[in-house]
């Protein structure tokens, strides 16, 4: 599971910009503004974010307006589009007068994060999280999931542990007589049902078993079940890609079988 989170360099916030830590970008006064001081005026805070509509939000909306109040900000987002953000990051590093002071890093894994992160771009946060009420008590497996070399340099966005999974026709299951499945074989046996005994009673060969899209997050589903490892495998000293696993070539095996006996869509690599 890809962890996401806020790296910065110079003011920090958490979750949805809830929680202005510091700021003085650049002043060399960091963490060192009186709190007084700090409470008479909106901060101003340069930021670089995503967004996924047609259109950026606009900051004279409503929503955004709201969020500057309650937060005590003035805020100044450099909005760009999802589909080129992560270029627009690692553009962004390579002229480092480019950078806000926040910035959304939608993969912490990528080599330019990294070395940024080791040149000393980023305020390493960890040591300061104890220090705020909502900060101290983030989850200290994510924040050790997104260190670099054991320091903290942003704030986790918070998403489920387990956010996917396999719904089940509750109806359709009750249609045919089956109780739910709990092995891999009963669960197989009820994508065949699904498929070819009419599951919605209307008399037509119309249903799948399971509805696969181009996503094809399903597919990780079933590579874990079978034991494929996340990703990569560390074993006896050496790192193994996933599709060079037997549990990875198994689970494609299986997913072979299940496109022949047409349990699922066919045409899924163009479904959205």
């Amino acid at each position: 599971m890809q962890t996401k989170r806020l790296l910065k360099a110079g003011v920090a916030a958490a979750g949805a910009l809830s929680l202005v830590l510091t700021s003085a970008c650049g002043s060399g006064n960091e963490g060192k503004q009186d709190g007084a001081a700090a409470s008479t005026g909106p901060v101003e805070i340069t930021m670089m974010n995503q967004y996924l509509t047609a259109e950026p939000p606009k900051m004279d909306s409503e929503p955004m307006k709201l969020l500057q109040q309650y937060t005590n900000t003035n805020l100044k987002v450099t909005w760009v589009p999802s589909a080129s953000y992560s270029e627009k990051v690692t553009a962004s590093i390579a002229v480092a007068s480019d950078l806000p002071q926040l910035l959304l890093v939608k993969d912490d894994r990528n080599p330019a994060i990294i070395d940024a992160a080791r040149a000393g771009l980023f305020w390493e946060l960890g040591p300061y999280l104890k220090d705020y009420p909502n900060l101290k008590s983030l989850d200290a497996t994510r924040l050790n999931n997104m260190s670099i070399d054991g320091k903290v340099y942003g704030i986790f966005r918070w998403r489920a542990m387990a956010r996917n999974g396999i719904i089940i026709r509750k109806d359709w299951l009750d249609n045919l007589g089956l109780s739910e499945p709990k092995t891999l074989d009963e669960l197989l046996n009820v994508f065949k049902a699904f498929t070819y005994n009419d599951p919605d009673k209307n008399g037509k060969n119309d249903t799948f078993g399971i509805s696969f899209d181009s996503n094809s997050a399903q597919i990780f589903h079933f590579l874990s079940v079978m034991g494929a490892p996340n990703t990569w495998e560390y074993k006896d000293g050496k790192m193994t890609p996933d599709f060079m696993t037997k549990p990875y070539i198994d689970t494609m095996k299986m997913l072979q079988q299940m496109f022949k006996d047409k349990v699922f869509n066919s045409d899924f690599p163009v479904v959205k």
